[in-house]
């Protein structure tokens, strides 16, 4: 009698997810999506390209110069360039985006609050998960006490402030717990 082959046991398969931890904190899922494993949030790795603008000259000649203008190299990856929305357009965006089906299978993402948007300033930690993502201003999904204006982050200075609703900054969506 033969004794059977003896089968070795295949070495263990990574326990993450599906891709690379970055700078020990951001977690690369894929699909241009990065989970912050200390706040259980999760962000488009890029900001949101720019719309389309319908009608009028002015409104598209202003945010081409608001372009031209902006130090930010960030932004949608077939454009190169991050979208500049006024506030309420950041909100219709991010509502539009999940009615076109959103990303990586989650349609429920939204503008970050002020708070979560400033985990991403600690600029060491991030640039490899946020490849040119870290300047210019973008919009958080709180009003300010005075209906005209909004608070946004500067990722230039590291500080935040509030605008008129009608100043065009760029947009990150987040997805996750939010209050």
């Amino acid at each position: 009698m033969t004794e059977p082959a003896l089968v070795r046991p295949e070495p263990p398969q990574s326990v993450q997810p599906t891709g690379a931890l970055r700078a020990a904190r951001y977690l690369d899922l894929g699909a241009g999506v990065i989970q912050d494993t200390h706040t259980s949030l999760y962000w488009l790795r890029e900001p949101l390209g720019p719309a389309p603008t319908p009608g009028g000259f002015w409104r598209p000649a202003w945010r081409w110069l608001h372009q031209m203008f902006t130090r930010s190299g960030a932004g949608n990856p077939a454009t190169g360039q991050a979208g500049v929305y006024t506030w309420e357009e950041a909100l219709q965006a991010a509502e539009a985006f999940n009615r076109a089906g959103g990303c990586a299978g989650y349609q429920d993402w939204r503008l970050p609050h002020r708070g979560e948007l400033k985990t991403l300033l600690n600029r060491p930690q991030h640039p490899a998960s946020f490849p040119g993502a870290s300047a210019g201003r973008f919009w958080t999904s709180w009003p300010h006490r005075q209906p005209r204006y909004a608070w946004y982050v500067d990722f230039d200075t590291g500080q935040t402030g509030y605008l008129s609703k009608d100043a065009c900054l760029q947009v990150r969506l987040v997805r996750g717990r939010g209050t």
